[in-house]
């Protein structure tokens, strides 16, 4: 019976260790798989980039809400660049834009305005607000304002480095203005109870980052409740992108599928949703409308 238990012990140990082997194995193989792909996402960007500077010569976006709306440079800040020069750039958005285009902002404030894609296409598309953009990156503020000035808004464009919640507790946003933010998780710090009361009247959109802290949508989202009706949308990968898009852009036409897709993609690490809301006229206990993607 003795030996029987030693022989299984010794069983037992040869599998865990072999086990133990196939588990690493399978690890090492994940980061070689991961670190292959990126090597190829980025060996496929220089690529596609050298292919379409020559397309993108005036570098203007061709599509979409923004169409003619022109870039300083070739280059961009936090986000891919050929997306936002197409116009398909947050397609997911689009619902959102067709929506607001017919408002009117006093003020239009931007937090985490990287190059100016939205504080310079929003600021185009309401002639008459003030626009407030806010980056830490000291690279991101300089093409914004001279995206700003490119595009005839410099005089209302005003750029700063750090939006906080004493900063939107101080401003004065009229009968209404726009909040936009996309701060990378910040957005949990600047949207605290104490400044809901302020911001009352603002129609705000922010790009939520629970991939980073799990705790951001269930924390702040609820301060919003006795103010403002809530809506998501949802962003898609960029496999599904590549589908719905890659037959649509003459300028694409000469790329291969997967530099299409390349071109296309935002290489996002997840998929994402925003948090659309806007001011309650009356108080409403309906719950969040979820909202389909418009191509």
């Amino acid at each position: 019976m003795g030996k029987l238990k030693r022989i299984g012990r010794q069983s037992l140990s040869v599998l865990s260790k072999l086990f133990v082997r196939v588990n690493l194995l399978g690890k090492l193989l994940e980061v070689f798989h991961q670190e292959y792909s990126v090597s190829k996402i980025i060996h496929t960007q220089q690529k596609v980039y050298k292919k379409l500077e020559a397309v993108f010569y005036d570098s203007e976006v061709k599509y979409g809400h923004f169409q003619g709306m022109k870039y300083p440079e070739l280059e961009g800040v936090g986000s891919e660049l050929f997306p936002k020069l197409l116009g398909c750039y947050e397609l997911e958005l689009n619902d959102w834009l067709d929506r607001i285009q017919t408002n009117e902002y006093d003020k239009i404030i931007n937090i985490g305005c990287a190059e100016g894609y939205y504080a310079v296409g929003l600021g185009r598309m309401f002639p008459n607000s003030t626009i407030y953009a806010y980056d830490l990156a000291e690279r991101a503020r300089v093409l914004c304002k001279e995206m700003g000035a490119k595009n005839g808004i410099g005089d209302r464009l005003q750029v700063f480095s750090k939006c906080t919640a004493n900063t939107l507790n101080k401003l004065d946003f009229g009968k209404r203005s726009l909040i936009v933010c996309d701060c990378e998780g910040f957005e949990i710090e600047l949207f605290k109870k104490n400044v809901m009361e302020n911001i009352a009247n603002c129609d705000v959109l922010i790009e939520l980052h629970d991939f980073i802290n799990p705790a951001i949508s269930d924390t702040m989202l609820p301060l919003f409740e006795a103010t403002h009706n809530l809506e998501i949308y949802r962003s898609m990968d960029d496999d599904l992108k590549m589908i719905l898009l890659s037959e649509k852009y003459q300028e694409l036409k000469f790329l291969t599928a997967y530099e299409k897709k390349i071109a296309l993609g935002e290489l996002r690490p997840t998929t994402m949703e925003w948090a659309y809301l806007t001011p309650k006229k009356a108080i409403s206990k309906k719950a969040p409308l979820r909202m389909e993607v418009a191509v």
